[in-house]
């Protein structure tokens, strides 16, 4: 949460500048980067670091409770169907609740699935002779590569190839 709070201070002090603020308006700004609700925030793109602690929360306590990650990835998917059909709003669309709680619980599903598909992988191919360092680059390149590809021909282009 340190570069969540850094970076709020940072682009409060440079919108106060900016614009010319007051003390209202920087104590408006100072409350909805403490409620850390993504559509709020002055700064947009520094709601994810809330979200992320708490999926990171969420997860360890599920670890702890049930130990496997299939049965988190279940969860998981419950809670995201949960977020889709018994909340009166799509956090997706229109988030609420503090530090983007429910923005958290309907993107675990993704977090649940990367640490599902790790403790697999992980098992059957990182602790293997094969990956070693050379393997270790070639992901790597290959792994810039494809998000270079992404960043200029956007993230949907290898799903508009397949369809």
């Amino acid at each position: 949460m340190l570069p969540y709070y850094f970076f709020s201070f940072i682009s409060l002090v440079y919108f106060l500048i900016l614009y010319n603020w007051n003390l209202t308006d920087a104590l408006h700004i100072i409350k909805t980067s403490f409620y850390g609700i993504r559509n709020q925030l002055l700064s947009g793109s520094l709601w994810f670091f809330p979200c992320l602690f708490l999926m990171s929360i969420i997860h360890y306590v599920f670890l702890r409770l049930f130990g496997k990650e299939i049965f988190i990835f279940g969860i998981s998917v419950g809670l995201f169907f949960f977020t889709q059909t018994m909340l009166p709003f799509n956090p997706a669309l229109q988030p609420s609740w503090f530090m983007n709680l429910d923005s958290a619980l309907y993107y675990y599903v993704f977090y649940a699935a990367g640490g599902l598909s790790f403790s697999l992988t992980s098992k059957a191919f990182f602790r293997t002779k094969l990956f070693n360092k050379l393997a270790w680059r070639i992901t790597a390149a290959a792994a810039a590569l494809m998000a270079l590809k992404c960043y200029f021909e956007g993230g949907l282009w290898l799903a508009s190839k397949l369809l």
